[in-house]
C-alpha cells in the first residue's frame, strides 16, 4: 500500500513539473506587443525578413531580391525610443521599414506583436495570422548585407585587389568608406549600389559567375544619368577568396 502511495506522489509530481514546464515555454514565447518595454529590451538590434534576405542571397542583387519578395516589412528595428538630451532613452519600440517610405507601427499597430523563436529570430503577427520569420542583422540591416553580400576580396582585371568588408572598400590596401544603397527609388535597379566616399558616381557591381563587373552610374533622376553599357564594364573584379586587406 505504501509503494502504491509512493508511486501516486511520484506521478503526481512529474504531471506538476511537466505542467509548469508547458507554461514557462508557452510564457517565453507569448507575442509581445510593439511597446512592451521590459520584454523587448533583451531583443534589442536591428532585423530583416529571413525570406528576403534568402531571395538576395540566390539572386545576388538587392532590387531583384525584393522584387521577388512578397512580405510587407523589409527591416524591422528594436531599439530604444526618442533620446532626450541628459535624459535616459524612452521606453524601447519596434518599427517596421520597406526602406523607402517605411512605416512605424509603435503606437498604432496594437494587432502587432513579436513572438521569439530564438535570440536572434522572431515572428511578426498581426491579428492573430503569423507572418515573416526576422533573423538578427548586426550591426544594421545596410552593414550586414554588405557583408553578406559583397565581403571578401576580389582581383581585377587590372590587377588591384579590392577588398570589401564592414561597410568599406580597399583598394590595394586604400580604404574608403561605402555605403550600400537600399532604396530603388531613383537608382535604376541594374545591380548593387555603392555610395563611395571617394568617388563622384555610384559603384555598381552585377554579379558574374566568378565575382562581380563593376560599373559607374548616377541617380536614375539626374539630367546626366545614362544608362550603363553591360558589354563595358569599369572593371571586372574576380573572387580571390581571402578577407585580408
Amino acid at each position: 500500500m505504501r509503494i502504491s502511495h509512493i508511486l501516486a506522489f511520484i506521478l503526481a509530481l512529474l504531471c506538476c513539473v511537466s505542467s509548469f514546464a508547458k507554461t514557462s515555454l508557452a510564457d517565453s514565447t507569448a507575442c509581445i506587443k510593439p511597446t512592451d518595454q521590459a520584454k523587448l529590451l533583451p531583443m534589442r538590434g536591428d532585423y530583416i525578413a529571413s525570406n528576403l534576405l534568402k531571395d538576395i542571397l540566390k539572386e545576388r542583387n538587392i532590387f531583384k531580391g525584393e522584387k521577388e519578395w512578397h512580405g510587407f516589412f523589409a527591416e524591422i528595428l528594436v531599439h530604444d525610443g526618442h533620446t532626450l538630451i541628459n535624459k535616459p532613452p524612452a521606453i524601447s519600440y519596434v518599427s517596421g521599414s520597406n526602406w523607402h517610405e517605411g512605416e512605424l507601427f509603435s503606437e498604432d499597430g496594437v494587432d502587432k506583436c513579436l513572438t521569439p523563436l530564438n535570440e536572434n529570430k522572431f515572428q511578426l503577427s498581426e491579428r492573430d495570422h503569423a507572418g515573416e520569420v526576422y533573423e538578427k542583422a548586426s550591426p544594421s540591416v545596410q552593414q550586414y548585407l554588405f557583408t553578406k553580400l559583397l565581403g571578401g576580396c576580389y582581383l581585377s582585371d587590372q590587377h588591384e585587389k579590392f577588398c570589401f568588408a564592414d561597410s568599406t572598400v580597399a583598394i590595394n590596401g586604400q580604404k574608403s568608406h561605402s555605403e550600400l544603397q537600399l532604396d530603388e527609388s531613383e537608382l535604376a535597379g541594374e545591380g548593387n549600389y555603392l555610395k563611395v566616399d571617394s568617388e563622384p558616381l555610384f559603384w555598381v557591381l552585377v554579379p558574374t559567375a566568378k565575382g562581380w563587373n563593376l560599373y559607374h552610374s548616377d541617380w536614375a533622376t539626374s539630367d546626366n544619368y545614362v544608362s550603363i553599357d553591360l558589354q563595358k564594364p569599369w572593371k571586372v573584379l574576380t573572387r580571390i577568396h581571402s578577407t585580408s586587406n
